[in-house]
């Protein structure tokens, strides 16, 4: 458990804040999340995937859902918070590898934290992230700058019935069946694509997956 304290946060899209929080000390691998609480209901715990870690700032995305979230949601600059962790294996292979990136909504946030790394070590990298509409698709600049290092960046948008990704859009990635899949969503979403790239003949240790 560490004390942290809330810096800013920022209207991200809809339902969706960007919350800066200094730590000092903290240390994560991208990918990874968090437990927070605040400081008088220690043991009232809520799981946030890291975005970003910039010196003592590290940065969460979160969406209102709930009582808890609506307490961050109107939290002030200055407010207290405990943060545990780091916990989770949604994190990088060893190796380098060819990836593929598949985001859901706000489960964008650790294909982020992971994408904006993945290059420097990984052979190609492919992103595919889906909303609703471009104002419920989070962090939508930083997607977008991915651009620059990435093969491919896919972004959907789903609302006016335009197909939601599918394994025929995968299948399309040069080298397919020997790319590792990270997907990251609603849990429909994560069955669906997983179902459908092992019938696809992809090995299911390289499919890895989490829920939000």
């Amino acid at each position: 458990m560490k004390d942290a304290i809330l810096i800013r946060a920022v209207q991200e899209a809809k339902d969706i804040k960007r919350f800066d929080i200094e730590c000092p000390g903290f240390e994560y691998k991208c990918g990874q999340y968090v437990m927070i609480a605040f400081a008088d209901k220690p043991d009232e715990k809520r799981a946030f995937s890291v975005v970003s870690k910039k010196g003592d700032i590290i940065t969460l995305g979160i969406k209102r859902k709930g009582e808890f979230t609506s307490r961050l949601f109107e939290a002030k600059k200055g407010t207290r918070l405990l943060l545990f962790g780091p916990y989770g294996k949604f994190t990088l292979p060893k190796e380098p590898e060819r990836i593929v990136f598949i985001a859901g909504g706000i489960g964008i946030t650790p294909i982020l934290s992971m994408a904006s790394s993945a290059d420097a070590r990984n052979k190609t990298c492919n992103i595919f992230y889906c909303a609703k509409t471009k104002e419920e698709m989070a962090f939508y600049k930083e997607v977008k700058a991915l651009e620059r290092q990435h093969e491919k960046v896919n972004l959907r948008f789903t609302k006016q019935g335009d197909k939601r990704i599918s394994c025929e859009d995968l299948k399309r990635i040069e080298g397919f069946k020997d790319c590792y899949f990270y997907i990251c969503g609603p849990p429909p979403m994560i069955a669906s694509l997983r179902e459908q790239l092992e019938k696809s003949g992809v090995n299911p240790e390289r499919i890895r997956s989490e829920r939000f």
